[in-house]
């Protein structure tokens, strides 16, 4: 009976091709092959549950008609709507009538047979105009607001905050709230309430100013010049960065709160204290972009957050993006403060090389530092302007030793913390805290187990590893891989015997070959007779 019965309904649907084709949930039933015959038609009733939302609006959908004597009938099947409790005294074919066309214009196209296809409630009906404000009245609210209104980005931010540019910095709900909104209330909260100078990051003139761009050779010299700018211009002026740019350097030496002209030490206790002491909104769930540094002139630089202490500008501005880790790059872990800074470090340091100079075959990842290679190595152009005079330098280093020697500027020193002894370059100090006291071999050899100290260490060891060798003589065309080398072959041509033994007088062109003299003619010889 069941096989027969599929496959009638199947040739039905078949042969219908314009009629619309409901299929019905039929509880089972003992139903014999005889009583069906004798049946005129039977209800399939099924209530809605009770915990069910949306039972008011469904619930006159009860029961179902089926004609027996006919299956092909399905198709013009009609929904047979019964009498509601709730339903008025009138007419059982006019309450029938208006229910029917009330729950028609609730749904969509489609969806009274798509309900059909489950159990009662286990669908959820879509929201109506009549039950949007139940199930999201915030939605709604907003709605009301913006009716009959022309709705831009401009207009949207109005209504939801306020048209008052003090209410949009005061009383903005930070749900809505942009990055780039709050970065700029949050520096507005600071800088306006302080009397931390602002700048722009340090150049080799000296520190230029970040209202008008000009430029003073000091930090005095821009704290007295500052004043001048007047704060309440600062919103606009951060308006005009995007999210991603907008950092500013702030000197926060001897920071106070000008409202009731409190000291704080920081940055961060100035936060607090606004917050606290004056109801300042500040939104603390959005990054830093202000950085800070103490510059109390010369070449001490204090880093405000962990008191380190450094002798340039540049050094303690990369150090800050250690405590600045609102990006970090995934390859080598480094913190930035922007997500363009990132990309500049991504483009720059991980990105492979294919600038080759055509002179000593090196390659350079970028053409800005090929170009600098060159120029600096090759033409020698002298790009260091000394501050206080028109001469120029190849090198920073060699500008700060003429600062020295004829400005009388004090020398940059790097001070070990350990030994007291001090060096010119920090990079010098950090070799010789490795190998003097923390004997931290961080470098390996990629192609056996050597390791050393520095990188230049691991240079001149890979030449073992037959590296090219491009500096030749002129006189007798012997090639080294180093220029070094190639300096100290040359002694030999010019009879150079500048290392002289001190127990027979014999002298030799290098060192190397003065120590092999002493250990093979006088092994006794300690160097302190």
């Amino acid at each position: 009976m069941v096989e027969e019965t599929e496959s009638l309904l199947l040739s039905t649907v078949r042969d219908i091709d314009k009629q619309l084709t409901v299929f019905v949930a039929v509880p089972s039933t003992n139903i014999t092959e005889n009583n069906v015959s004798s049946a005129e038609c039977f209800d399939i009733k099924s209530e809605m549950n009770e915990d069910s939302p949306f039972e008011s609006e469904y619930s006159c959908v009860q029961s179902v008609n089926v004609p027996e004597n006919n299956v092909s009938t399905m198709a013009g099947m009609e929904i047979k709507l019964e009498m509601n409790e709730d339903c008025p005294d009138q007419n059982e074919d006019s309450c029938e009538m208006n229910m029917a066309n009330d729950l028609k214009s609730n749904l969509v196209d489609g969806e009274l047979e798509l309900l059909r296809r489950f159990p009662v409630g286990k669908v959820m009906l879509l929201p109506t105009r009549q039950t949007l404000r139940g199930h999201c009245p915030l939605f709604v609210k907003y709605l009301e607001k913006m009716k009959g209104k022309r709705i831009t980005p401009t207009n949207i931010t109005k209504l939801l905050h306020g048209k008052s540019r003090s209410r949009t910095r005061n009383g903005l709900n930070k749900n809505y709230v942009t990055e780039k909104l709050a970065n700029t209330i949050n520096a507005c909260t600071l800088l306006e309430n302080s009397n931390a100078t602002i700048f722009k990051t340090k150049t080799r003139a000296g520190y230029p100013c970040f209202y008008c761009r000009e430029i003073f050779g000091s930090m005095d010299d821009l704290r007295a010049h500052q004043p001048e700018h007047p704060k309440s211009g600062l919103f606009k002026l951060f308006s005009r960065y995007t999210a991603d740019s907008l950092v500013v350097y702030a000197d926060v030496t001897d920071l106070r709160c000008t409202i009731c002209e409190q000291n704080v030490p920081n940055l961060n206790e100035l936060k607090t204290h606004l917050r606290r002491a004056h109801a300042k909104n500040y939104y603390a769930d959005f990054e830093d972009r202000i950085v800070p540094f103490k510059l109390k002139g010369g070449s001490d630089f204090e880093c405000q957050d962990c008191g380190f202490n450094f002798e340039t500008f540049g050094a303690i501005e990369r150090h800050m993006n250690v405590h600045y880790r609102n990006r970090i790059c995934e390859q080598c872990g480094a913190g930035f403060v922007t997500m363009h800074r990132l990309k500049i470090h991504n483009y720059t340091v991980h990105r492979e090389g294919s600038f080759p100079c055509g002179i000593c075959k090196k390659i350079y990842v970028s053409y800005y530092k090929y170009k600098i290679h060159f120029d600096v190595v090759h033409k020698l152009e002298k790009k260091n302007k000394c501050p206080k005079c028109p001469e120029k330098f190849i090198d920073y280093f060699t500008k700060q030793k003429h600062l020295v020697e004829k400005h009388g500027a004090a020398p940059i020193r790097y001070k070990c913390n350990v030994c007291d002894r001090s060096f010119t370059r920090r990079f010098s100090l950090t070799g010789h805290m490795r190998r003097r006291h923390l004997e931290q071999k961080e470098i390996k050899c990629a192609h056996c187990q050597y390791m050393c100290y520095t990188k230049w260490e691991l240079k001149v060891h890979m030449t073992r590893h037959g590296a090219e060798k491009l500096f030749e003589c002129g006189l007798c065309k012997k090639s080294y891989t180093r220029q070094k080398a190639l300096k100290e072959h040359a002694k030999v041509h010019f009879n150079d015997r500048r290392y002289p033994c001190d127990v027979c007088g014999q002298s030799y062109t290098q060192n190397c070959a003065l120590k092999e003299h002493l250990k093979t003619h006088h092994p006794d010889f300690d160097g302190t007779q």
